[in-house]
């Protein structure tokens, strides 16, 4: 019996891109037909299964979280964010946090300033530190500051004092929401048919996990990695 390929963090990075992810998501999620694989978790592993349920794939779990729950917000931020975004707060510093600064910086390009919320200022600065290594315009902030960016990304819990007009906000870590206009249809926003109305509300996206978003990014990674056509 052959032993499946195994794909790990780093080579699920680096096959399965934001920019790919998101358009995958966008044509699954907007038009959905019944997939030639399937997958499912085991022992914190991803295992891709293909036809007659034989595996193909073994892929880091954790991984395939990290890149998949960003490219969920970069595919609403899409249709939410207005175009011409300069300030991103990003609350949290662990790998979601990392993921979300690198996603919102592809899906709106003209981000100048990351301002890094964190619960820990030794954690905090250097996880600014680790994002300017990388090319980041990034800063610490605190929450007070930080609810006035155009672009707000809750990778942990965290409170907001009032958002600017026109600001969108992507609230994974859930908490009390901040007043604006709610939206969690993902297949909606991927069709096209949710969109930000005015210059100056403000949207927030609240995601909702959904098995076929790691399916997509597991068989992007296989297909990218030669092991499925």
């Amino acid at each position: 019996m052959n032993t499946p390929a195994h794909l790990d963090a780093g080579r699920i990075y680096r096959l399965a891109p934001f920019e790919e992810v998101v358009t995958e998501l966008r044509k699954v999620l907007a038009d959905p037909v019944a997939p030639d694989v399937a997958g499912g978790n085991d022992q914190g592993f991803y295992v891709l299964l293909g036809a007659g349920g034989t595996a193909v794939a073994t892929l880091d779990r954790a991984a395939l979280t990290a890149r998949r729950t960003p490219a969920v917000s970069a595919l609403a931020t899409d249709a939410l964010a207005r175009d011409d975004v300069r300030r991103l707060a990003v609350f949290g510093t662990d790998v979601q946090a990392r993921e979300h600064v690198r996603a919102m910086r592809w899906v709106r390009p003209s981000l100048e300033q990351i301002e890094i919320v964190g619960r820990e200022p030794v954690a905090t600065e250097r996880f600014v530190a680790m994002l300017r290594g990388e090319g980041h315009p990034a800063v610490v902030a605190s929450a007070a500051a930080a609810s006035g960016a155009d672009l707000i990304c809750f990778c942990t819990s965290g409170v907001v004092f009032g958002l600017s007009a026109g600001a969108h906000v992507n609230a994974l870590g859930r908490g009390e929401l901040p007043a604006g206009r709610v939206v969690d249809n993902l297949p909606a926003l991927a069709r096209g048919e949710v969109r930000r109305e005015t210059s100056s509300e403000i949207t927030i996206f609240v995601p909702v996990g959904l098995a076929v978003e790691d399916l997509v990014v597991a068989t992007l990674a296989a297909r990218n990695a030669g092991l499925i056509d």
